[in-house]
């Protein structure tokens, strides 16, 4: 539905030409889906946390994103925009060029010893059991 990505588009933009107040039109003969439209886009995700988290402090945490698009992240990245000073995002990511689109210097946590990553590979692989029971382990 072309409407209401232009429609979503539009309340999520940023520019305001300095109005504290933005109206957005909905222009169509009766029965066309104006009512329909605006009611799919005030129950529209990406707008509920926007309007949500407008003017205020916060701290997110995206975990595990891999999704190297600069315009996807681009697009996410403004419905944080309005927040107030002082908001964070937390970003984890295996991919260096996801890390790289955020334009902030990364914090590199570097790998496992070979140690830490058998004990890690034994809980998750055994569960419950004991590795006793699985020599070939």
């Amino acid at each position: 539905m072309i409407e209401k990505e232009r429609l979503i588009d539009r309340l999520l933009s940023s520019d305001s030409n300095g109005e504290n107040l933005i109206v957005v039109p909905i222009v169509g003969m009766g029965g066309v889906g104006k009512t329909t439209l605006a009611k799919i886009v005030y129950n529209d995700k990406k707008v509920k946390l926007k309007e949500s988290l407008k003017g205020k402090r916060f701290l997110v945490v995206l975990d595990d994103l891999w999704n190297d698009d600069c315009n996807e992240w681009d697009d996410l990245r403004n419905l944080f925009v309005e927040g107030a000073m002082g908001s964070k995002i937390i970003v984890t990511t295996r991919k260096e060029n996801v890390a790289r689109m955020m334009d902030s210097g990364a914090i590199n946590v570097g790998t496992l010893s070979s140690e830490a990553s058998w004990a890690l590979f034994k809980r998750h692989s055994l569960k419950n059991r004991d590795p006793e029971e699985h020599p070939e382990l």
